[in-house]
């Protein structure tokens, strides 16, 4: 009988951290229209943006992908490796 509660708690813990973790992106990501809207505001700050990776693009000298979050779509250049299309 304890076997079955301390599985069940544990069960029930790693599920409502999971959905925890996920809220927690949706609160701590900026919104990609707040970043068009105001650009001067996050213009050499690190932040965080949630969404969904719709193009992924590598030239000679430069790479970039573009993020669309249910509010819009920016462009995000790097020297890391691009992520897939589709990705979270």
């Amino acid at each position: 009988m304890k076997a079955k509660v301390l599985l069940l708690t544990l069960f029930f813990s790693l599920v409502f951290s999971n959905v925890g973790c996920d809220a927690a992106h949706g609160i701590t990501a900026t919104k990609i229209k707040d970043i068009l809207d105001h650009p001067r505001d996050y213009q050499s700050k690190e932040i965080t943006v949630y969404g969904t990776v719709t193009n992924a693009v590598s030239l000679l000298v430069i790479k970039y992908y573009e993020v669309q979050d249910g509010s819009g779509s920016i462009k995000v250049v790097t020297d890391n490796l691009l992520p897939a299309r589709g990705r979270n």
